[in-house]
């Protein structure tokens, strides 16, 4: 990872952010994800992805290939 948050505080903020858990099944919270990492990023904080604008918004390829299989490159935590 080339960012400086960790793992469950990406996850932590994602809940405290939204006032559910993450759901990679959910589109809408697919979505929610990539909004919310591009706008960390764009404040500052370096996560490490590369985010291009798509259809529902900005859009990150290898953060969702992160968020829709549990064998992405670790950086999204699925069940803390």
């Amino acid at each position: 990872m080339n960012g400086t948050v960790s793992q469950p505080v990406l996850y932590t903020i994602y809940r405290d952010v939204f006032d559910e858990n993450f759901d990679p099944a959910a589109k809408d919270h697919r979505i929610k994800m990539q909004n919310m990492v591009y706008m960390l990023q764009e404040s500052g904080i370096d996560l490490g992805y590369t985010f291009h604008w798509y259809s529902c918004g900005v859009y990150s390829l290898d953060l969702q290939d992160d968020i829709s299989t549990q064998k992405g490159t670790g950086r999204i935590p699925f069940n803390t």
